[in-house]
């Protein structure tokens, strides 16, 4: 589903019967959606550590900047929508494979292998960093996907819930319809989160100790 595709879909769940050709074009319902689109991406995106929209990246050290309790200060990275964990090179793996799980243990198990790490402002007031003890640590973190053609279908589907969401007021849909949007949404996004889980195979954990003494 392309942008053009997105916003028809966002429309025609509001009950506007004007569809769009582009979103260049110079229409109320194209200016409108192309008003919330942007943000509206970024808070899906944010909303879940979306499997096609991880990035593992090596942070670059900060020079000339140090905050007290924290050895090493780094860039925040670009077109990071959220950082998920900041670990070194070998522990990217087992951040990854614990991240996406839902239950209480594997959550625990996260907390024991993401290394402490916080975003603090930078220096020039502008921008953010990345403060942490991990020496060339690598950041684990929600990208900013432009490109419709890298979603998976229903992450658009979910979207277009969340932008009719706020296009239906600007464009005098019926309350009913706005609401309907918004009860969706949270629907669709839970079902889109389990297959967005769903499309992983994690490593074996080994058994306890306790366990594997008596065989």
């Amino acid at each position: 589903m392309d942008q053009t595709g997105l916003y028809n879909l966002a429309l025609g769940r509001i009950g506007v019967g004007q569809a769009v050709a582009s979103p260049t074009e110079n229409s109320v319902p194209a200016k409108t959606c192309n008003r919330f689109y942007e943000q509206c991406r970024q808070e899906v995106l944010r909303a879940f550590p979306w499997g096609f929209a991880l990035r593992a990246e090596p942070l670059a050290l900060v020079s000339g900047q140090a905050f007290p309790g924290w050895s090493c200060v780094y860039q925040y990275p670009d077109d990071c929508l959220m950082v998920r964990a900041v670990a070194d090179e070998n522990g990217i793996r087992r951040v990854r494979s614990s991240f996406l799980m839902s239950d209480r243990n594997c959550w625990s198990q996260l907390t024991q292998v993401r290394q402490p790490w916080q975003v603090a402002l930078k220096d020039d007031g502008a921008s953010q960093v990345l403060l942490t003890d991990v020496a060339e640590a690598w950041s684990f973190h929600t990208y900013d996907v432009e490109n419709t053609g890298a979603w998976p279908v229903d992450f658009g589907g979910v979207l277009a819930w969340r932008l009719g969401m706020e296009v239906g007021g600007p464009l005098q849909a019926k309350r009913d319809l706005v609401d309907a949007c918004e009860q969706r949404y949270g629907m669709w996004l839970s079902n889109a989160t389990a297959a967005s889980m769903n499309e992983q195979r994690d490593d074996t954990r080994a058994e306890s100790p306790s366990i594997t003494c008596r065989y």
